[in-house]
């Protein structure tokens, strides 16, 4: 794939895309399709941070629907992989089944479901805000080089800032609605 050559190329892709996108779900569609594509991810799935204790799914490509199912709402727990990304601030990267099994022996049989091996967890963050979190996973065993780590968090980071920004439009548009009701009822 030529995108997966020119990694500068795919971010404004990707940039561009999520200019256009103006609600979270529409940010979290694009992070698990477009932004998977180009990372060559098998599956991906996207979270919104609901509270401090919860995520919720945004969108999800690449599993059958009874594998994330389960997975709609998750709470955070230590131990797991996507709450490791989200409390801890950092991504965790699974190369392999075997890493899956070592490192998070509770959750290997879903982390490795649908014939998935390698996944990324990376949590979108934008400055102090957490919003949420991103995995991508890969059918095959994946040595995530320094240059492919560092584009797989330039891409969710600006899937993070397409989100906030996504976020903050809709709360203009709720306050704004209001504030006209408001003044409707007023006159």
């Amino acid at each position: 794939m030529s995108e997966r050559r020119s990694p500068a190329g795919a971010l404004q892709r990707l940039a561009g895309e999520l200019l256009g996108a103006t609600s979270p779900a529409a940010i979290g569609t694009l992070t698990v399709t477009t932004a998977a594509e180009l990372l060559g991810a098998d599956a991906a799935a996207v979270f919104t941070r609901v509270d401090a204790t919860t995520l919720e799914s945004l969108h999800t490509t690449g599993w059958p629907d009874e594998v994330t199912r389960p997975f709609r709402r998750l709470e955070l727990h230590r131990g797991r992989p996507l709450s490791a990304a989200v409390l801890g601030g950092c991504p965790v990267w699974l190369e392999d089944a075997g890493q899956w099994r070592r490192r998070y022996p509770d959750m290997a049989a879903f982390g490795t479901t649908a014939d998935m091996q390698a996944s990324a967890c990376l949590p979108l963050r934008v400055e102090d805000r957490d919003l949420g979190a991103v995995v991508f996973s890969f059918a095959e065993p994946r040595v995530f080089s320094t240059e492919e780590r560092e584009f797989l968090v330039a891409v969710t980071a600006l899937c993070a800032q397409g989100l906030d920004r996504a976020r903050l439009l809709v709360a203009e548009r709720t306050a704004r609605a209001t504030a006209e009701r408001q003044l409707g009822r007023m006159t």
